[in-house]
């Protein structure tokens, strides 16, 4: 058995994972895309590339069962021509209401505010330890505020996007 057969084999069985249409359409690409950047004499797929393969297959499969089969660059009648942007930002779109927790779609509003209010706070806790010099923790802080702010502003848009249609 040569290396490159037994590479092969490795990077096929990762790919395995991906959903079967998203297969039948890419596997032959990525797999030469992963073949030509393997080093001379690999045996198997390095421990970074089998992570971020597999990340992104379950990715895939759970956005697939979270909207019930829609691609994530499916049209729809709010982003036909919006891009990425108009899709986060075109709600409700088959499947919303199974990515965000049912209470917290109910309420969007209040929920969207507290986000907002939770990572001012978070952020302002984090800029106040960065002054101390501990940066481990003021990173903590600011990456969950920054988390806070995008996710209440995310839900505020939903939130203002429904209200307007009904």
């Amino acid at each position: 058995m040569s290396a490159p057969t037994h590479l092969e084999r490795g990077y096929r069985r990762l790919l395995a994972f991906y959903p079967a249409s998203f297969r039948r359409e890419h596997e032959e690409e990525i797999l030469s895309v992963l073949m030509d950047g393997a080093t001379e004499g690999q045996q198997r797929p390095r421990l970074a590339e089998s992570v971020n393969l597999l990340t992104h297959a379950i990715s895939m499969r759970l956005h697939q069962r979270a909207t019930g089969g829609v691609p994530m660059n499916a049209p729809n009648h709010n982003s036909a021509a919006k891009g990425l942007r108009g899709w986060w930002a075109s709600p409700p779109r088959p499947g919303i209401q199974r990515l965000i927790i049912p209470w917290e779609y109910h309420h969007l509003r209040v929920f969207g505010v507290t986000r907002l209010a939770g990572g001012i706070v978070a952020t302002g806790i984090g800029a106040f330890i960065l002054s101390y010099g501990a940066y481990g923790w003021a990173a903590l802080f600011l990456v969950i505020g920054a988390l806070n702010l995008a996710a209440g502003h995310w839900l505020l848009t939903i939130a203002r996007s429904a209200s307007a249609r009904t």
